[in-house]
């Protein structure tokens, strides 16, 4: 997500890669390092496999299990666990939203772009 004044960018969700923030289809968004290295130890992974993980198997594919991670794809699949992925994906869009109107002192609008924004009016109107 971004925050816009006059055209020009002022706050992102994204740090040192697009990884961190909100959630995206196989993006995880913010994570605690100490996590990653929990899950290193414990599986045994290398850093290439980490690597893979975060950029491949994250966010809402990793948590639905909908390889891929499409909105279309968790909406149409109406199972649990894409319910949640939904749910999260929500729940860090109306914090994002709040924290930004809260640091710039309101809101003019709201656009949704990208995927997730062009293709479901259901989760458009959930945020």
């Amino acid at each position: 997500m971004c925050a816009v004044d006059r055209g020009r960018a002022v706050d992102t969700t994204m740090g040192f890669s697009p990884q961190s923030g909100l959630e995206n289809a196989t993006r995880h968004g913010d994570l605690d390092p100490f996590a990653v290295l929990f899950m290193m130890e414990r599986n045994g992974w290398s850093v290439d496999e980490v690597r893979r993980q975060l950029a491949a198997e994250g966010g809402l594919a990793g948590l639905s299990g909908i390889a891929g991670g499409d909105v279309r794809d968790l909406e149409a699949r109406d199972s649990a666990a894409a319910r949640l992925a939904l749910a999260v994906f929500v729940y860090q869009v109306k914090k994002t939203i709040g924290a930004y109107a809260a640091a710039r002192g309101g809101l003019d609008a709201i656009a949704f772009t990208g995927g997730i924004g062009e293709n479901s009016p259901r989760l458009r109107a959930a945020c």
